[in-house]
């Protein structure tokens, strides 16, 4: 299943990709015949990715540390899934982090609307400035405007420190930490990892790569036609495995009404498996992992 998942993740990002520097039109508008059509005609092998220059991450953990992240993605996740999955959380003692779109026009920021959730200490991090699938082809100097407005956008009209980043469609540029390390960011999550599962440094850059180690909802619903049951058994089940290797569990469960957000029971009974295994699992926000792992690493 894990590398089935990563070459769902790949082909993903290359018809992203490659259908944006085609035609001048939002991803998410394009019919998905025609995505698949023209990856498939001008998709590079498997084997041509790209492979980056990356420095491991590796500590001894007491318990296996999880992050619990949301990429809100719809007026609806915003106004209704969001707080959904942080009701579910807090009633577990839980925490986690909802990337936000800073720019979008599908919901407008607002701190009195999630009030509750930055109050009782649930991180906000930077979802980019636009929701188009064009981070990793525009320029090097928008791309750069991108990330650096998304965090002022954020800190401004929410009143909170924005440590980490996620690309929509996990869209990866070349030059995306070395950006990111220039505006004050802390992190990035914008890479998945289903053969390992650590965090890393790439190309020498002070931010931390902690990729999404556990497949995101979205892909296991509809790309892989899970059912609700058999996806919190994967996820269950890659945790554990992350466990066993001495990783770091990244999650990123979707607040929208077509993912986690129109399904919360099951997003509650992968919590209640975390709620009732404390002894191996510790849940904390992408920030505290962040701290955590410099602090080890530098020991």
């Amino acid at each position: 299943m894990g590398s089935k998942i990563n070459r769902i993740f790949r082909k993903e990002r290359i018809k992203l990709e490659i259908v944006n520097r085609l035609l001048p039109l939002e991803y998410t508008l394009i019919p998905q015949f025609l995505k698949n059509y023209l990856a498939l005609l001008i998709s590079p092998n498997d084997d041509e990715e790209k492979v980056l220059e990356r420095s491991l991450i590796k500590v001894h953990f007491q318990r296996t540390p999880v992050v619990l992240t949301h990429d809100v993605d719809t007026h609806w996740g915003y106004e209704n899934g969001m707080h959904i999955l942080y009701h579910i959380e807090k009633s577990m003692g839980f925490r986690s982090c909802f990337n936000l779109i800073a720019g979008e026009k599908k919901y407008q920021l607002s701190r009195m609307k999630i009030r509750d959730i930055i109050e009782d200490g649930f991180e906000i991090g930077s979802h980019e400035l636009y929701h188009d699938g064009k981070f990793s082809v525009v320029s090097s100097l928008e791309r750069e405007r991108r990330i650096k407005l998304s965090k002022e956008v954020l800190e401004s009209r929410l009143d909170v420190r924005i440590y980490g980043f996620r690309a929509p469609w996990l869209s990866y540029a070349e030059d995306q930490l070395m950006l990111l390390e220039k505006d004050g960011y802390k992190y990035d999550s914008s890479l998945c990892n289903m053969r390992e599962a650590f965090a890393y440094s790439v190309n020498g850059s002070s931010v931390v790569e902690m990729p999404l180690t556990v497949p995101q909802d979205f892909y296991l619903l509809y790309h892989c036609r899970c059912s609700p049951k058999l996806l919190v058994n994967l996820w269950i089940s890659r945790i554990l495995k992350i466990h066993q290797s001495d990783g770091i569990v990244v999650i990123n469960a979707h607040p929208d009404k077509q993912d986690m957000g129109g399904i919360p029971d099951t997003y509650r009974k992968f919590l209640q498996y975390l709620e009732h295994h404390k002894e191996l699992f510790k849940v904390m926000l992408p920030i505290e992992l962040y701290c955590l792992l410099t602090s080890l690493s530098s020991e």
